[in-house]
């Protein structure tokens, strides 16, 4: 059973948060509603393959405030506490999908160090990536996100860049990914 340290970040000294937003030194409040609010979490690894890559990931615990407070209290959370030890052992995982996970998400970015691509939305068969980071449970199997039920692993799309070469050309093969995506809309409209 693969667990995570998942530690609490703390919102003091954090300048890119207005401090109306700040709530105690872990929740930050909602742009768009200020009855719920989210506290950060963060894991780092190292994966090895043929080089060590060193990652961090960030997720994000999303309630209201009152709810976000309570849990605070009631587990006696700080920056820089465990999520494993205070809570239950637990792991994050990345989904992505050509899909968005909820309503107005914005794309997967290449980063602005990105050498090619600096800030360009990342494609996976001609189409948009989206990506949502997700603490489950240490030993979960599937986890429900974006109104589908996922297995609980890492779930990464291949980027353009890294598609294998089908001998066909590029246009086809996002022509077939529109295709696809047409059809699956047309299903799930005829059966909602």
């Amino acid at each position: 059973m693969k667990v995570d340290n998942i530690i609490f970040q703390g919102n003091a000294g954090n300048d890119k948060i207005d401090d109306s937003r700040k709530v105690g030194n872990l929740i930050v409040k909602s742009n768009n509603d200020p009855n719920f609010g989210s506290i950060a979490v963060s894991s780092r690894t190292v994966s090895v393959g043929n080089m060590a890559n060193y990652r961090a990931r960030w997720a994000f615990i999303v309630d209201s405030i009152d709810n976000l407070k309570a849990m605070v209290e009631d587990y006696n959370l700080a920056p820089g506490s465990d999520y494993s030890q205070k809570i239950a052992p637990a792991r994050l995982i990345v989904l992505e999908s050509h899909e968005p996970f909820f309503k107005d998400q914005s794309p997967k970015l290449y980063p602005a160090t990105h050498k090619e691509k600096p800030g360009e939305m990342v494609l996976s068969a001609g189409m948009p990536v989206y990506r949502q980071v997700h603490i489950v449970a240490a030993n979960a199997e599937t986890v429900v996100a974006g109104g589908r039920t996922w297995k609980a692993e890492d779930t990464p799309l291949p980027t353009d860049q890294e598609q294998p070469n089908y001998d066909e050309p590029e246009s086809d093969v996002k022509a077939k990914a529109a295709e696809k995506t047409a059809t699956e809309t047309a299903k799930a409209e005829t059966e909602g």
